[in-house]
């Protein structure tokens, strides 16, 4: 499949959403369906042979990681947006190793270093040492 012919999987599986999400009771976004629907199918594809554009299919993947992201940041509690950037990066470990289909041991050890770290962060965020980094790891994304 060209990049065309995905855009247009894309906007297709979108428009139907639109116009029968209230009949289907789908309750999530019409958007974030049709991005996540094409590339469940294309990931399939590829892992069958099918497609064998893993950079298109990575960039699809990489929406989803940030909806994903955008969902987090606007349901959590003030005090989790402290755990951001773990959350971001292990999502982004996952959808990798999903496509490669290869342990990335190191890297998940970082990752756990970083989780640890933030939870670290959490659990002493009243510290008045840790206070100013926790905030403005909060704050992160607001200050600017």
């Amino acid at each position: 499949m060209t990049l065309l012919e995905i855009l247009l999987v894309i906007t297709t599986i979108y428009l139907f959403l639109l116009l029968f999400k209230s009949k289907l009771q789908i309750r999530i976004c019409a958007l974030c369906l049709a991005v996540s629907l094409t590339w469940v199918g294309l990931f399939v594809a590829y892992h069958m042979g099918w497609f064998g554009n893993g950079l298109l299919l990575g960039l699809i993947m990489g929406q989803s990681i940030t909806g994903i992201y955008y969902l987090f940041e606007k349901h959590a509690p003030k005090p989790l947006l402290l755990f951001r950037l773990p959350l971001l990066m292990s999502l982004t470990y996952l959808f990798y190793g999903a496509v490669t289909l290869q342990p990335h041991y190191w890297a998940a050890l970082f990752l756990a270093g970083i989780w640890l770290c933030c939870l670290v962060l959490y659990v002493h965020q009243t510290n008045p040492r840790l206070r100013d980094i926790t905030q403005r790891i909060i704050d992160c994304c607001g200050n600017w």
